[in-house]
């Protein structure tokens, strides 16, 4: 099953909907975003409500993006499952009713539509900035000649040591 229809395609299912259930392959994400190391094959499903304006479908898109990891660059896996919903109009200038703001509503370009780029524009919206695997937490923190990692207790308890004599000052 494609994800592109053109109008008349989409005005033979007005009765009674749309349905979708397939999955597809977005390779090229990798191209847009240097992070994505890898995507698997991402599943799509969900419905389309039309009527004579509009045509809005709801979709649930999963799958999973190898990133990396933000602290030892290894490769981590980070399954998605994105719900999102997108309209479109079929007439310009016309929403039947519908109260929606113009930014949430897309013009139909060259009488079809095409999800994919609505599918890759959620799938890069909902990628996480950092991902951490749990296997960081067992390593021992990275140390360097004059530096090292801390925790929030460690750095409460360590003194800064300008203010090391003004602790003396105290005491008598």
């Amino acid at each position: 099953m494609t994800l592109k229809w053109s109008i008349p395609e989409i005005m033979e299912h007005q009765s009674n909907g749309l349905s979708i259930d397939t999955t597809v392959s977005v390779e090229d994400l990798r191209e847009m975003d240097a992070e994505i190391r890898a995507i698997s094959p991402v599943h799509v499903k969900g419905h389309a409500d039309i009527n004579r304006h509009t045509v809005t479908f709801f979709l649930t898109i999963s799958g999973k993006l190898t990133l990396p990891d933000a602290v030892t660059l290894e490769d981590v896996t980070y399954p998605f499952h994105i719900q999102t919903s997108e309209i479109f109009r079929l007439l310009p200038g016309s929403m039947g009713g519908e109260s929606s703001s113009d930014s949430e509503v897309h013009d139909v370009e060259a009488e079809t539509i095409d999800l994919m780029p609505y599918i890759k524009e959620a799938i890069l919206v909902d990628k996480p900035i950092r991902v951490t695997s749990g296997d960081n937490r067992k390593q021992p923190a990275p140390r360097g000649e004059g530096w090292s990692f801390m925790t929030e207790s460690e750095q409460k308890e360590q003194m800064d040591p300008r203010f090391e004599k003004l602790k003396d000052l105290f005491n008598e």
